[in-house]
């Protein structure tokens, strides 16, 4: 049996080693709790990976990460091979070649942008933005003349 909701594996009565799903499960805490990946756009694995390394496997993977497309792969030299686990909708990552966080939604990872007064991740916004003098109020607008920019 696992827990409902990390999939971790559980301890059953009269289980011989029990350390070594306890250990399995440790591991996998490791790995997602405070989850920092080197990259999100491997698809394939990189040739000598780093002891405690995981990756997001990109959208199209081979080898070792067939079939694996957005999950979240670790590597630990301990057991020479990867594992893999499926991350759930409001998932965090930090993906360490961009510097960025990513949210996982639905199926997808989405790059999260910062900079609301709160802390708040925003959405990027593209395309045409139409506010009269009372948003201001509403939104908290300002405007620099001079470097001709709309703040919100």
């Amino acid at each position: 049996m696992t827990t409902p909701k990390l999939l971790l594996p559980e301890l059953s009565v009269s289980q011989a080693g029990k350390e070594i799903t306890h250990n399995q499960a440790l591991a996998v805490l490791d790995q997602i709790c405070q989850l920092n990946v080197v990259d999100k756009d491997l698809n394939a694995p990189p040739g000598s990976p780093a002891d405690g390394s995981a990756y997001i496997v990109g959208p199209s993977p081979t080898g070792a990460w067939a079939g694996k497309a957005g999950q979240v792969a670790y590597w630990l030299t301990s057991a020479g091979a990867w594992t893999f686990v499926v991350p759930t909708s409001g998932w965090l990552a930090w993906v360490s070649d961009e510097t960025a966080h990513y949210r996982r939604e639905s199926s997808a990872w989405v790059k999260l942008v910062f900079g609301g007064g709160n802390g708040a991740a925003v959405q990027a916004f593209t395309g045409a933005l139409t506010l009269t003098p009372a948003d201001a109020g509403t939104y908290n607008v300002s405007q620099d003349a001079t470097a001709q920019t709309v703040t919100i």
